[in-house]
């Protein structure tokens, strides 16, 4: 949302507050105190878990994108490792954004039956 600078011209760069959705899907100024990661790729082993993000790290938002064309992963979120059949699916080509107050706090782990790179960024 962009919001006029008080005692001057609005400039939009200046202006641009970034929002939240909170547990009651009201828009929430989000604080800028906490610069975004560059992504890293991180690549998956064929056939076994691989750790996408440790545990017990302080982030306020993540954003996790299956770079691969073709094949799926998948990811577990509660600090054990993600399986051929344990773990939420992440299609090709396709990511995940957890908030600030959703992001998992547990290892997060990937599997895929084939190697896939992975683009974590975190806040």
């Amino acid at each position: 949302m962009d919001y006029p600078i008080a005692g001057g011209a609005p400039n939009v760069a200046e202006g641009v507050v970034p929002h939240v959705l909170d547990g009651n899907g009201k828009a929430v100024p989000q604080s800028a105190q906490r610069a975004w990661t560059m992504p890293a790729l991180v690549a998956t082993n064929a056939g076994s878990a691989t750790t996408v993000l440790a545990a017990g790290l302080a982030v306020n938002g993540l954003m996790i994108v299956n770079e691969d064309a073709t094949n799926p992963v998948r990811l577990r979120f509660d600090g054990s490792d993600a399986t051929s059949v344990l773990g939420l699916p992440l299609a090709a080509g396709k990511g995940l954004f957890f908030a600030q107050g959703q992001v998992p706090s547990g290892k997060i782990s990937a599997y895929g039956a084939s190697a896939v790179n992975l683009s974590v960024a975190y806040c």
